[in-house]
C-alpha cells in the first residue's frame, strides 16, 4: 500500500503561517497534492502489478494463518 507524508509547510515560521493560513494557499496545495495522486494511479495503472505481488507470503504469516486474506483477522 502506498504512503505519502506531506510537509506542506512549517508554522514554526511565521511567513508560511500566515501563507497557510490563507484558502488560495490552501487550495493551490490540495490541487498540487491531488494531481501527484492521480499521476501515481495513471503511471501505476500503465505498469501493471507491482512486481512482488506474485511473491510467495512470509513464512511468518503462513504459520499464523495471515497469508490467506480470505481467512479474516485473527
Amino acid at each position: 500500500m502506498p504512503a505519502v507524508l506531506l510537509e506542506a509547510g512549517s508554522i514554526v515560521n511565521r511567513q508560511e503561517e500566515l501563507e497557510l493560513a490563507s484558502p488560495e494557499r490552501r487550495e493551490l496545495i490540495s490541487a498540487a497534492v491531488v494531481a501527484a495522486v492521480e499521476d501515481f494511479c495513471r503511471t501505476r495503472a500503465r505498469r501493471g502489478p507491482h512486481r512482488f505481488a506474485k511473491r510467495a507470503p512470509h513464512p511468518a504469516l503462513v504459520r499464523t494463518g495471515r497469508a490467506n486474506p480470505a481467512a479474516g483477522a485473527r
